[in-house]
């Protein structure tokens, strides 16, 4: 029980640190990406994986960070952010929400990209 409320606190603290300074030192010129859903979910498999995809065809230049929503630093996430209820799906992109739900029904890879181009340049 100690073992995990420790690991609870550590997780919890890490979430804030990255939070706090999502924009800052850590993440210089760097476009922040951050998404909250059920990603443990058969049916968010396709979507985890263009969202994984998509961020990797820009290297360095973007920071994922992957929340699933039914673990503790998911639901963290979602109250520090002013998210709630049943989300399959959200992502951030620098702080701000871009994309919600599905892959290839609610919005598209070329989609996302585009969006993190377009974060790239404004910096």
């Amino acid at each position: 029980m100690k073992k995990r409320k420790l690991s609870l606190l550590i997780a919890v603290m890490v979430l804030i640190t990255l939070l706090l300074f999502p924009t800052g030192v850590f993440a210089e010129n760097k476009v922040i990406i951050e998404a909250v859903g059920f990603f443990s979910h058969f049916p968010m498999r396709a979507t985890r994986q263009a969202i994984e995809d998509t961020c990797a065809k820009f290297g360095d230049k973007v920071e994922l960070t992957l929340y699933d929503e039914t673990k503790p630093d998911g639901q963290m996430f979602m109250r520090l952010k002013g998210l709630s209820g049943h989300l399959p799906m959200r992502l951030l992109i620098d702080g701000k929400v871009s994309f919600s739900d599905f892959v290839d029904r609610d919005w598209t890879a070329e989609q996302l990209e585009k969006a993190i181009t377009t974060a790239l340049e404004s910096k």
